[in-house]
Parts: structure tokens; C-alpha cells; sequence
């Protein structure tokens, strides 16, 4: 997934046990399925919160301080105006694109979605 959040004592189990996770898991799968396999087998549990980010091109949404993160962001123009309008550079009263125009534009990104 996009992000994974983990308590201090889910981390410590893990590398109490990674060595194990990565002889008996293997390590050919991403980041999230080989920590969603090595955690189940460790037996720690999870919870999802569909709240902690909604996947959107549009910097704009950065604005939603609802979300803990906001992805996919894959563009450095686009990562650099969401992090400046998540911390407050921007335009007091004005609409997120005071800041000028994005390159590429996020409806070119809309439409080439595969999803």
C-alpha cells in the first residue's frame, strides 16, 4: 500500500524476528506485502483506516489536514506544492493555484489513470 504505520512494539517484534521473515518469506515482493506476511507470521495484528489517506493526483488535496498522507504525489512539482500547502505557503483567501500552474497539469494525470 501506499502507507503503513507501525507501533513501537509491532517494529520491535519485527526485527526480533526479520531474519526469519526474510529466510522463510523472501524478500521478492514489495515493501508492503513482504511486511503484511512477516507481521501475520509473527502474529501481529493490524487494522485499516481508509481515512489516513485518499489516493489523489491533485495537490490541492494536501490541503485536507484529515489525511497523514497523500499519494501518488510522483511529479517533484507536485510534491513541492503539496508540501508547501500542507505547511501554509500559500496564499491566505486564495484559491491553491496563486501558486502557478503544475507541470504536468493534474487533469492530463486524470485521464491516464489505469485504474
Amino acid at each position: 500500500g501506499a502507507i503503513e504505520v507501525f507501533t513501537k512494539k509491532a517494529v520491535e517484534m519485527y526485527f526480533d524476528n526479520a531474519g526469519d521473515c526474510a529466510k522463510y518469506l523472501g524478500t521478492n515482493s514489495g515493501e508492503d506485502g513482504y511486511f503484511k506476511g512477516c507481521m501475520d507470521a509473527i502474529g501481529v495484528g493490524f487494522m485499516l483506516d481508509s481515512q489516513l489517506f485518499h489516493p489523489n493526483y491533485d495537490p490541492s488535496k494536501c490541503l485536507n489536514a484529515a489525511h497523514a498522507a497523500y499519494h501518488p504525489i510522483k511529479f517533484d512539482t507536485h510534491w513541492q506544492r503539496c508540501w508547501d500547502l500542507s505547511f501554509g505557503g500559500h496564499c491566505k483567501g486564495m484559491a491553491f493555484d496563486c501558486m502557478g500552474q503544475l507541470n504536468p497539469p493534474t487533469s492530463s494525470l486524470a485521464m491516464s489513470d489505469p485504474r
